[in-house]
């Protein structure tokens, strides 16, 4: 078996020639950090904190309380279906979507700042969809 694979060439990969893909928010960032919608959506969550520096406790409390998460969720569901960066924002900012998803209501959402950041959310979406028209 080893004698098999030494006699096998050696081919350098070339790097792959990107072309513009299409698809959804969601599907875009997913297939960029290679994992699920379900486990992207957290990663989106993550990365668009209010305050960067309590993401560790924001995720911390997930694992306790994902409730406290669920309509930032939401809002991420609500715009992952989007195919261009400019209907994420107009969804988010001309909207009641946002003001529906994001009230600032409780201890963790106001007072420690616990929640998503949508300008951070829009900023992303630009990011995700200008990179995918890239060649």
């Amino acid at each position: 078996m080893n004698q098999d694979l030494k006699n096998v060439p050696v081919v350098a990969s070339q790097p792959d020639v990107a072309s513009p893909q299409e698809g959804t928010f969601l599907e875009l960032f997913c297939r960029r950090h290679r994992c699920p919608p379900a486990v992207g959506k957290r990663k989106i969550l993550w990365r668009c904190q209010h305050y960067p520096a309590l993401t560790l406790l924001a995720r911390l409390l997930y694992l306790l309380k994902p409730k406290i998460f669920r309509l930032d969720l939401g809002l991420i569901s609500q715009v992952g279906h989007e195919t261009d960066a400019h209907r994420v924002s107009e969804n988010i900012k001309y909207s009641d979507a946002f003001d529906q998803y994001h009230p600032h209501t409780n201890f963790f959402r106001q007072t420690l700042g616990l929640r998503l950041s949508r300008r951070k959310l829009i900023a992303l979406a630009h990011e995700i969809f200008d990179e995918s028209q890239s060649p």
